[in-house]
């Protein structure tokens, strides 16, 4: 079961995934990070993977949708406290090389805050 949560800090928009982000639950986030697009008040998305325990390639398309979707809004997206087996993952599938990962909340909220 995926549950997923966010909150607004220094108008960063905090998003955390619990569970696997699996086929079954894809639409589930996409829906939710569509409903965070109209909310104004962020500039940037931050996902915490601190409980997420999977990823398939289902959610490693969705972060590519909305990616897409954030960068056309002029947003910025990050990923922050991925497990070992997801940081291999996001390596392998070069999705690295354009949205940004850090090891900590902390030390992405430091370089988002604008």
């Amino acid at each position: 079961m995926l549950k997923i949560t966010h909150k607004i800090e220094d108008s960063i928009c905090l998003l955390r995934i619990e569970g696997q982000l699996i086929s079954d639950s894809v639409e589930e986030l996409r829906k939710y990070t569509d409903n965070l697009l109209e909310d104004k008040s962020f500039h940037s998305l931050l996902v915490n993977f601190d409980e997420t325990e999977w990823v398939d390639s289902h959610g490693i398309g969705v972060f590519l949708e909305i990616f897409r979707k954030f960068q056309q809004e002029k947003r910025d997206l990050a990923l922050c406290h991925l497990n070992d087996s997801l940081s291999e993952l996001f390596a392998m599938t070069f999705i690295d090389t354009f949205i940004s990962i850090y090891s900590t909340p902390q030390e992405a909220l430091e370089k988002l805050k604008k």
